[in-house]
């Protein structure tokens, strides 16, 4: 089974650091998610070019929030799916 690292702004890969710096600007923190994600910047940038489109989308009210707890895991290790 494959484990991941989950990242901070001071150990993430050298391209995945503006990109965490961006989500901690954005947010106040890292979530987990990307944590886990900036071990490729690769997928980190598609990921972050994704919320930002998603993020000018035409969902309202509890829809976004719904969809954000849904794809988020809160533990220690990403969702498998």
């Amino acid at each position: 089974m494959n484990t991941f690292n989950a990242y901070t702004i001071d150990t993430a890969p050298a391209d995945s650091k503006p990109l965490l710096e961006g989500t901690k600007a954005a947010f106040g923190f890292v979530p987990n998610l990307q944590s886990f994600m900036a071990e490729s910047p690769e997928l980190l940038a598609g990921y972050s070019a994704l919320w930002d489109l998603f993020s000018k989308s035409t969902l309202t009210g509890i829809k976004p929030t719904g969809w954000c707890i849904v794809s988020a895991h809160t533990g220690t290790k990403p969702h498998p799916c």
